[in-house]
């Protein structure tokens, strides 16, 4: 959470940043009380009441009794930040479909699109065409709430501070200006970030995890990636591009990846590599979630399909483990399943190849997150607010 100022910073400098404070906790917990806000915050009591009342008049929160505490005697109020007052986009950009959401205050969605590209490599335009529209319907439809933010989710090399697209793979865009694409259409300031990073985030602040401040979040899809939190602030690199976890060489002289390497992880953990392992052992799945369903139904072509994936997995795990010392891995999407089926191979893997003392204390474990790339995107589209841009109001 973000500290108090409590000096050297204009007044007016030091209430902005304090109703974004306030705001935040109250996005985070839900409703609380007055004198929860006071120890939560390191505010005074006359402060919270002020702000209080200042965010209440903008319509951006209530006060109301406290169920939990009916009965006779004084009532006890809680603080609610409404989540109709406001509103963001969050977008998580697929290979193969796009979902766009309207989210409140509290990560409650208020509505969404989802749609499948028409085609399987689309032009970036029409991608940003899509997106666009789908945010205006959504604007609409969330009719008397302020949009205060829009996130955009890209599987790929992203640069953050410009949303310029070094390398999405397997959309095969490479080299694609998308945050321009997108402001362009929208006419606002838009986020862009690799959806790892998103994942990574949505899984410290609401999902396993909390609590990890130093956390790799390893994700599987179409391809794999990872996100990094160093100290609970994301790790990007010096031109933003860091944590392709997918994209680390396995194998020299391995399968060629869309990235034009050979060997990468995601060629052997990416949903792709599992279904063509599968079938080469006889197992014809449609999809990832049916080889699990086998899987658990005691196949064994599954079973050694996983079993190989765990130990990919692991490996690629031990070495991460052994660089950078996270205190937890979390893994999501289709990686998620595998390490709730095979979490004691990974883990033995793990151990074998990372050092001894950083192999220890690692936790690894599922994201319990349903989207976390959404829920990633909402978050920090929330984030020019919470840091005290009153003006987005």
């Amino acid at each position: 959470m973000s500290t108090v100022i409590r000096s050297v910073a204009r007044p007016e400098q030091i209430r902005k940043h304090n109703l974004g404070l306030l705001l935040r906790h109250l996005h985070q917990v839900g409703s609380i009380s007055r004198s929860e806000l006071t120890t939560a915050t390191g505010l005074n009591r006359s402060t919270i009441a002020a702000l209080v009342g200042e965010l209440a008049e903008r319509g951006m929160v209530a006060e109301h009794p406290d169920p939990a505490k009916s009965g006779a005697g004084r009532p006890s109020y809680v603080v609610t930040a409404l989540p109709q007052a406001a509103h963001v986009i969050a977008v998580d950009l697929d290979v193969r479909t796009v979902t766009v959401a309207a989210v409140g205050f509290g990560g409650q969605v208020r509505a969404r699109r989802t749609w499948n590209h028409p085609v399987k490599h689309p032009a970036p335009e029409d991608v940003a065409d899509a997106i666009a529209q789908a945010a205006d319907e959504l604007g609409c439809e969330a009719a008397g709430s302020r949009c205060v933010g829009l996130c955009v989710g890209v599987p790929g090399m992203v640069r953050t501070h410009d949303g310029w697209v070094l390398n999405a793979p397997n959309l095969r865009w490479h080299g694609v200006p998308f945050g321009q694409l997108m402001r362009d259409r929208l006419g606002r300031e838009v986020h862009l970030v690799n959806d790892a990073d998103l994942a990574a985030y949505a899984e410290h602040l609401r999902g396993a995890g909390r609590g990890y401040d130093d956390l790799v979040c390893v994700l599987g899809r179409n391809g794999v990636g990872s996100g990094v939190l160093v100290g609970g602030r994301p790790l990007h690199g010096a031109t933003g591009y860091a944590g392709e976890m997918g994209h680390v060489v396995m194998d020299p002289k391995g399968r060629r990846c869309h990235c034009g390497n050979r060997g990468c992880l995601e060629q052997y953990a990416g949903a792709p590599a599992l279904l063509r392992a599968s079938r080469r052992g006889g197992l014809v799945a449609g999809d990832v979630e049916e080889l699990f369903a086998r899987f658990d139904g005691g196949d064994q072509v599954a079973a050694r399909v996983l079993g190989e994936v765990a130990d990919w997995v692991g490996v690629a795990t031990g070495n991460v483990v052994t660089f950078l010392e996270p205190s937890a891995v979390v893994y999501v999407g289709h990686l998620g399943e595998v390490i709730r089926r095979c979490a004691p191979a990974v883990a033995r893997r793990v151990a074998r190849g990372a050092t001894a003392d950083a192999s220890a204390p690692v936790a690894l474990l599922p994201g319990v997150l349903e989207e976390p790339i959404l829920v990633g995107a909402a978050e920090l589209a929330f984030e020019d607010l919470f840091a005290g841009d009153l003006s987005i109001l």
